[in-house]
């Protein structure tokens, strides 16, 4: 039997590009990389200077890893799905692979009351390794500066799980549904800091939880210190400085029970970037702890007695028992976008969700009349799709959620000449973003000259639900709804610092 790469070559090499798609089955061995191959190897055939005549490929199933698509050999390409298509960067985990915790270092470390509702799926087995999961990273506020540079912005830096579509939450204190700092039964308080030398360790003292928000007993602190003492790596993440608009993902090196104190470590790239250092009143709560294990929904990956473990509370009401949707549990294990199109012109995406990645969905730069439509664009760890230079891009009857930071970025045009890009939104609904980074994270951000939003939904965002810079864009018959709900400095619509915009 030829192999997929193969039989897509012969499948093409007997078809007209015009008349009849190539069919791409990926639940039978298929691949879109395979079906790109045999398109670019069939064009090489053409005669020298003979124009690219438009072809079409019909993708069935669950499509997974990477798509690159770029220069004149894959232009002029439709990509449509059938049948509910998708194209992911997440791995699914097999039901099977769940089985009780057997580690004595997981169990030293996890609430007793747990032992028997947590799961545990063994990496190790299924061939994973630390660096095929990724390890967590800081996150600093970018800046609110005259430059809003978003492509500073990295992704948590670890994969995440998933069930059914939704992303569930590495364990945490405070627990709480929706992981919005500033509401105090959400969050920690700080009473009092004291910065160590210049190393920008922040000594932390908690507020009592008679004062405000909550406070972790002494207990609890004692097994914070008992994981650190163990080399787990423990996280918080928080509006430290108390203003609102400036949120931070910083590890916590040391715990001191009897003082009731947190040290964490603030060195943002930019020295003179102060928003995310700790202040008294701010705001914060930590993560990545196996003794706060304790919640439905929560998980933790890490290393123990030589295996990487994934430890998961599971969310069904039956914790034990048998997982019966279609997606389960998901890894998202691409760190670089799922779709990258580049330097290139025609190319449309259609009918195909496009699901699950640690960075981007959809990364489209220098590229004429794209287009991504009718499709559903979820669950990354950075934005969905990001689009720079060009003209002419689409994204249609399109929903996007369940994104890191913000949602959709367009950015192309000229200000000096106000030539524009024309690259447009219409119909889409776009809400449920900015999970890890919730501020300066707007669900879209429109950037140079020309672009337009139509008909389409913004909601469900902290902050920003769009954010403006640049010329002559137009945004006509949208609805923006249930924003700014947990940050200060915003707007539903959000633009400023320069009179010339």
């Amino acid at each position: 039997m030829p192999s997929a790469a193969g039989l897509a070559t012969l499948l093409l090499a007997t078809r007209s590009a015009c008349a009849t798609p190539l069919i791409v089955d990926c639940d039978r061995g298929g691949s879109l990389v395979a079906a790109r191959d045999a398109l670019r190897q069939q064009r090489l055939l053409l005669p020298m200077d003979t124009a690219y005549p438009h072809a079409a490929v019909e993708v069935r199933g669950r499509c997974r890893g990477r798509l690159e698509l770029s220069g004149a050999l894959d232009a002029h390409v439709s990509w449509s799905g059938h049948g509910g298509a998708s194209h992911s960067g997440g791995l699914p985990l097999p039901p099977s692979a769940l089985e009780p915790v057997s580690s004595a270092a997981v169990k030293a470390l996890l609430p007793a009351a747990v032992h028997t509702v947590v799961q545990q799926v063994n990496l190790t087995a299924l061939g994973l390794n630390v660096s095929d999961m990724g390890t967590l990273r800081p996150h600093h506020y970018p800046g609110g500066d005259a430059q809003i540079n978003f492509f500073l912005f990295e992704g948590s830096g670890q994969a995440e799980l998933f069930w059914n579509g939704e992303p569930l939450h590495l364990a945490r204190y405070p627990n709480s549904p929706d992981d919005q700092l500033l509401v105090p039964q959400n969050s920690m308080r700080i009473a009092s800091v004291h910065r160590q030398g210049n190393a920008g360790v922040e000594v932390t003292t908690i507020k009592s939880s008679k004062v405000a928000g909550l406070a972790p007993s002494n207990t609890q602190l004692e097994r914070w210190a008992d994981e650190l003492a163990a080399g787990r790596p423990v996280w918080a993440h928080g509006e430290f400085s108390g203003l609102g608009w400036a949120d931070v993902h910083k590890p916590i090196v040391g715990v001191n029970a009897s003082a009731h104190t947190v040290s964490s470590v603030y060195n943002p790239p930019n020295p003179s970037n102060s928003e995310g250092r700790s202040t008294p009143s701010g705001w914060f709560k930590v993560y990545n702890l196996l003794s706060e294990l304790d919640t439905a929904g929560e998980y933790i990956i890490g290393e123990f007695q030589g295996s990487l473990l994934l430890l998961v509370y599971p969310p069904s009401s039956d914790a034990g028992g048998a997982i019966e949707n279609s997606h389960g549990f998901v890894l998202s294990m691409e760190d670089a976008p799922v779709l990258h199109v580049h330097d290139t012109a025609g190319v449309s995406f259609a009918g195909i969700d496009i699901e699950y990645g640690r960075s981007w969905g959809a990364v489209i730069d220098n590229c004429n009349g794209c287009e991504i439509s009718n499709c559903r664009i979820a669950n990354f760890g950075i934005n969905a799709v990001n689009v720079t230079g060009g003209s002419g891009f689409k994204l249609r009857n399109a929903e996007v959620t369940g994104t890191g930071q913000g949602g959709v970025i367009f950015e192309g045009g000229d200000r000096q000449t106000l030539t524009p890009a024309n690259h447009t939104i219409q119909n889409c609904s776009i809400h449920r973003f900015a999970r890890i980074m919730q501020k300066y994270c707007p669900g879209v951000c429109l950037t140079g000259v020309g672009h337009s939003i139509l008909n389409s939904s913004l909601f469900d965002g902290a902050h920003f639900g769009m954010l403006l810079t640049g010329n002559d864009h137009t945004i006509r018959g949208n609805h923006f709804h249930n924003l700014v709900y947990g940050g200060a400095d915003a707007g539903a619509i959000y633009s400023g610092r320069d009179w010339t915009y």
